[in-house]
């Protein structure tokens, strides 16, 4: 399992490459808009590099430190993703006055708090699996 989530790491960082250079990979003509629609799946796929780095730091740790890892990471990864997903799509952007209507003020702040608490639960769930092995 670690070697799946690895390589899928590792194809998501390369799909951020990808969607980052449309034009020179031409997958996209010059002047048209399909450049904003790379733009989302690029934004979407920003999560990967976190999660390369916290498989590589786990790679090479007892298994129990990363099954926890893991376990965290199919709960809150699943959860950021979506709720990314959504920002970027302008799911939380409307005119009308109702709750969900946050506007672009908050989707900064909101994919940084997913993105704070996937770090700071990665390194906890980390500790907590490499500490639990030791005993």
């Amino acid at each position: 399992m670690k070697l799946v989530v690895l390589v899928v790491s590792i194809v998501g960082v390369v799909g951020i490459l990808i969607a980052r250079y449309p034009v020179v990979l031409n997958l996209c003509a010059v002047n048209t808009d399909c450049g904003v629609t790379w733009n989302i799946f690029e934004n979407v796929l920003y999560f990967f590099p976190l999660v390369l780095g916290f498989s590589l730091v786990t790679f090479s740790l007892p298994l129990r430190a990363f099954n926890v890892w893991f376990n965290f990471l199919l709960a809150w990864g699943s959860l950021t993703l979506l709720i990314t997903t959504f920002v970027h799509l302008g799911y939380f952007e409307s005119n009308r006055p109702d709750l969900l209507s946050m506007g672009s003020a908050f989707n900064m702040p909101i994919i940084l708090f997913m993105y704070t608490i996937f770090v700071l639960g990665s390194i906890i769930s980390i500790v907590r699996g490499y500490n639990s092995n030791r005993s």
